[in-house]
Parts: structure tokens; C-alpha cells; sequence
């Protein structure tokens, strides 16, 4: 009767999204073992959200001043490589980018 799995019987191994610990649960479902994972997962995406929202609104910037007709051809290939960097930097952090 000491065996685990029938200390714990109707719960099921969950591992929390935040911090990647194992944990007991009633619902297959569930998430994270905490609240307080739950609520830093929330702000992390939030910030992320603000973040790439920033980074986007900084690429279409850097896009309108590459169509500008006075451009000098070595600062539209500077913008250029800025751009490629950024997108670089968002295809390693996963982030989708939606036109």
C-alpha cells in the first residue's frame, strides 16, 4: 500500500509550462502546478506580446524608409542588414511574424 501510484490514484503527472516541474493533478489538462505560475507565464506573454509588437512596428519604419526616393544606395543596404538581423533574431526566439 505504499506504492505511489496508488497514494495518487485518479491524479495524473502534469508538467507545469512555466517552470518544467512535475506535478499532481485532479485534470489532464492542467498547466501549471501553481498560481503563481500561471500569473509569471501571463506577465512573460504580455511582454513578449508588447515586444514583438515593438520589433514589428520598428521593421514596417525601417521598410518605409527604404522606399523613400532619397535614399543614398549605403543607407538603404545599412536598413537592409538591420532588417535581416531582426528577423534573424525573431526566427531564433520562434516568433511568428504576420504581414
Amino acid at each position: 500500500m505504499t506504492d505511489e501510484s496508488e497514494k495518487r490514484s485518479g491524479l495524473v503527472r502534469c508538467r507545469c509550462l512555466f517552470c518544467g516541474k512535475l506535478f499532481w493533478s485532479e485534470r489532464s489538462t492542467a498547466s501549471y502546478d501553481t498560481t503563481s505560475c500561471k500569473q509569471k507565464m501571463y506577465r512573460w506573454r504580455k511582454k513578449l506580446d508588447y515586444q514583438t509588437r515593438r520589433v514589428l512596428r520598428d521593421i514596417m519604419e525601417i521598410s518605409s524608409y527604404l522606399t523613400y526616393d532619397k535614399s543614398t544606395p549605403s543607407a538603404v543596404a545599412a536598413l537592409n542588414q538591420i532588417r535581416a538581423e531582426i528577423y534573424e533574431v525573431l526566427l531564433k526566439q520562434k516568433v511568428v511574424i504576420v504581414k
